[in-house]
């Protein structure tokens, strides 16, 4: 899979939905509705471009490890956008190349 297809707003956990899958070129946005989203996209080194997150999780844990291993390098640069609270910190959980746009 090279592009993650779309969440449908309602859905509240996508956990480990896309972890290890290093062929993803392409994230998705998140759903103000999502609650549960740790390791999300682990180890998809692969993964760059916009993502757009409007979800805000409750706890730290709701999003551990969301991005680890992810935007190592500045080829695989992945800016956050969206209505989350947490984009700071949801950024925080990948590489220096993982960063907030305006």
């Amino acid at each position: 899979m090279t592009s993650a297809p779309t969440i449908p707003n309602g859905v509240t956990t996508i956990s480990k939905a896309f972890g290890n899958c290093t062929s993803l070129r392409t994230g998705t946005n998140i759903p103000a509705s999502v609650q549960y989203m740790s390791a999300t996209f682990h180890n998809c080194t692969s993964l760059s471009g916009n993502i757009v997150i409007d979800a805000s999780p409750t706890s730290s844990s709701s999003y551990a490890s969301f991005f680890q291993s992810c935007g190592a390098d500045a080829a695989h640069t992945i800016t956050l956008r969206g209505s989350s609270t947490l984009l700071n910190e949801i950024a925080a959980t990948g590489g220096s190349y993982v960063v907030v746009g305006e």
